[in-house]
């Protein structure tokens, strides 16, 4: 399966090698620790899923988990609580959609407004199955910051995407 990269897989990839820098853990030390939370990955597909900075929502949770990291702290009782990662991220999600305060509709359209291609039946389907990229967290701090988020990434890093996204589809246009 072909890899189109775009601001917001490097900067997905950026905030996860970025982690793993911070904490002095390599890829192997990573495979290691993740196998210890369930999760079997090998060194080359965990080196390709961070590199294009495709991966789930879920992925992020268990490395977070694995290395031991601090992350938001209101995302560790709806952690506690889920039966899988798949359910921790739908958790989260519906946990930070319930912050917003919008209905779904109106937080697809606001992300819509912004560039950020979504509509409410693919929200949904992801708080219900827990299947949605790091990405879509990134972008909804467009919508409303997540609490403490700033601890993995900068906010200028997920506004310099937007812009880059928003810069790329110009320069598409103006193309065509």
């Amino acid at each position: 399966m072909s890899h189109i990269e775009t601001p917001w897989s490097r900067v997905a990839s950026r905030t996860a090698r970025g982690l793993l820098v911070r904490k002095g853990i390599t890829q192997g030390t990573l495979v290691e620790s993740l196998r210890l939370v369930g999760t079997s990955e090998t060194p080359r597909s965990i080196e390709g899923k961070l590199l294009r900075g495709t991966f789930k929502f879920s992925l992020f949770l268990q490395i977070l988990s694995a290395i031991k990291s601090d992350h938001p702290a209101h995302w560790k009782p709806v952690v506690a609580r889920a039966a899988n990662w798949d359910d921790a991220s739908a958790r989260i999600l519906r946990h930070e959609l319930l912050d917003i305060g919008m209905p779904l509709r109106q937080v697809a359209f606001r992300l819509r407004d912004l560039g950020v291609l979504i509509d409410d039946v693919v929200l949904g389907s992801a708080c219900n199955d827990g299947n949605f990229p790091l990405v879509l967290i990134l972008q909804l701090c467009l919508v409303r910051p997540i609490d403490e988020l700033d601890r993995l990434v900068d906010m200028s890093d997920i506004r310099g995407a937007l812009l880059a996204e928003q810069q790329g589809k110009r320069s598409l246009s103006d193309a065509g």
